[in-house]
């Protein structure tokens, strides 16, 4: 139900859970990884997503407390 795209073309999603999560897909539809694991219960209705410019960070929006949670992405390593 929530989408944001991000510069590069990946496709940010919220999903109600258990848990609640944002994940992240390119846009060809492939799961590449969650994006972010909000501590709250928000269900998908609740947990608008967007993305900065730089895809560096997460807003998402928790309509319980009235506030936007913003996650940090983590450094991806090569394997």
């Amino acid at each position: 139900m929530n989408v944001a795209f991000g510069a590069s073309g990946d496709v940010y999603t919220s999903e109600s859970g258990p848990p609640d999560a944002v994940k992240r897909f390119t846009l060809d539809g492939e799961f590449v990884s969650v994006a972010a694991l909000p501590d709250f219960a928000g269900g998908c209705l609740r947990v608008t997503v967007g993305v900065s410019a730089d895809e560096s960070q997460l807003f998402v929006l928790n309509t319980s407390d009235h506030a936007i949670h913003v996650f940090t992405k983590k450094a991806e390593t090569k394997p």
